[in-house]
């Protein structure tokens, strides 16, 4: 599991691997998998393909969708415990930039996750395919606007193959 995360434009691969059923604890469910496939495909583009920093991304985006405290036993499972505080963290704190409702919170949002801005805020915007104002903002106050326009000219129509399930 861990080769296939770490390769680059590696969508087919996890497509074949859903397909056979290799995933084990990792596989979504049946009514989750066009989404999860989705967002790994965002997330993998966003970051491009050579990005070392996407792999646990792309993990990430594999068990997004489970409460955050099931996500180091689904890792353990899967003999990823070791990415378990880095997904746990993205996933806990994924989505909290929504219920920000002004600049002082995002302006909080942006200090309280300085540490882990750039992966959580690559994992909102290839989530939403977009960015919001709001992730602007958080991006403008975290110094990654260069970054952030990076990603996004790679999720750009035309700018990589777009994501089947």
């Amino acid at each position: 599991m861990r080769r296939l995360l770490r390769q680059g434009r590696s969508l087919d691969a996890l497509r074949r691997a859903l397909a056979r059923g290799a995933l084990g604890g990792l596989a979504p469910p049946p009514a989750l998998r066009s989404h999860i496939v989705a967002v790994y495909a965002r997330v993998e583009r966003a970051a491009g393909p050579a990005s070392p920093a996407a792999w646990p991304l792309k993990l990430t985006a594999l068990v997004h969708e489970e409460p955050p405290a099931r996500v180091g036993r689904v890792l353990a499972r899967a003999g990823l415990a070791g990415q378990s505080r880095f997904v746990r963290g993205i996933v806990a704190s994924f989505g909290e930039i929504w219920k920000a409702r002004d600049g002082r919170a995002l302006a909080a949002f942006a200090r309280r996750h300085r540490r882990r801005l750039r992966p959580l805020l690559l994992f909102e915007v290839a989530h939403e395919g977009a960015a919001t104002a709001a992730m602007r903002d958080v991006a403008r106050r975290g110094g990654i606007e260069r970054v952030l326009a990076s990603w996004l000219a790679r999720l750009a129509p035309g700018a990589g193959r777009r994501a089947r399930a």
